[in-house]
């Protein structure tokens, strides 16, 4: 049975659990329940951000729920499957400072514009720009990136 937990962060950004479930199935029913009855639960408040895995049931039932949430996903969950190839990446590639700096582009703090002009330059300069991780970490940029969770609080959260 899978567990859901509702955590989020306290004005001293520690970690606070706000609720968990177990749930029978990962339906987007199941999920549409489980999201209508901690909003419930919450007196019918919504949170500012929602982090989650890339799941698509849960992805189709936030909007019902919480139509007023901004729907975030996992660093970690979006870069797991490419590390493979990330690493073999890294690892032949000229550049041996390639990881260091697309790690720090990521986690920086520059506005989205500002991003996407320093994440173009950086797979231009270095020739990566049709790499299957780097096209696909770019396609899904704005729900995983730092850059686009500007003006949101997440207690520092990047992952679930």
């Amino acid at each position: 049975m899978p567990l859901a937990m509702f955590v989020g962060a306290n004005n001293n950004l520690k970690n606070v659990t706000f609720g968990q479930a177990l749930i029978g199935n990962e339906s987007t029913g199941s999920f549409k329940w489980l999201f209508e009855t901690f909003k419930s639960c919450m007196g019918g408040r919504q949170p500012h951000v929602i982090l989650t895995d890339e799941d698509p049931t849960m992805e189709q039932a936030i909007p019902m729920v919480f139509d007023k949430s901004q729907h975030r996903n996992c660093m970690c969950h979006i870069m797991r499957p490419w590390e493979f190839e990330l690493d073999q990446l890294y690892t032949l590639h000229k550049d041996k400072n390639l990881k260091k700096k697309l790690e720090s582009l990521i986690n920086y703090p520059l506005g989205p514009t500002q991003f996407e002009v320093e994440w173009q330059k950086l797979v231009n300069e270095c020739g990566i720009s049709d790499h299957p991780a780097i096209k696909a970490l770019w396609d899904k940029r704005e729900r995983w990136i730092a850059a686009y969770f500007k003006g949101m609080y997440c207690g520092r959260m990047t992952s679930t």
